[in-house]
């Protein structure tokens, strides 16, 4: 299998099955989860000082989310979740965030009938299952 595939497939699975991610108190205790506006702010903010080229992806994860390209988005935030070991531990937690924001978009696309919506839940649940 493709590595960029197993590694999407990987981080699909993982945010399928990781609960929430929310915003944090001083021990690190999620208190909320974080809206999209929120994740994407968020995500700007941690990954500020990263090399050109993370932030160009980072800048495509927003970009992609912004114009509702669900499958775009979701590629791009496992792209960067892919390059983890670099990542810290905040960038980690954004990246997290994001993609359940994505998720709930997702969710709330699908109730809606969107294809783009559904298209990106076809994906997710390939990837998580390791078909693609």
């Amino acid at each position: 299998m493709n590595p960029i595939v197993r590694a999407f497939g990987f981080a699909a699975a993982a945010a399928l099955l990781t609960a929430g991610c929310g915003k944090t108190d001083k021990d690190g205790v999620i208190v909320k989860e974080l809206s999209a506006k929120e994740a994407v702010s968020h995500l700007e903010q941690v990954y500020r000082s990263a090399d050109q080229a993370t932030q160009q992806q980072v800048k495509s994860v927003i970009a992609a989310e912004n114009a509702q390209d669900y499958e775009r988005a979701v590629m791009g935030v496992m792209v960067l979740q892919s390059a983890s070991a670099q990542a810290s531990f905040d960038q980690a937690q954004a990246l997290q965030a994001m993609m359940s924001s994505l998720q709930r978009q997702i969710v709330d696309g699908v109730d809606r009938r969107d294809p783009k919506a559904l298209r990106a839940a076809q994906l997710l649940k390939a990837s998580a299952s390791g078909n693609r």
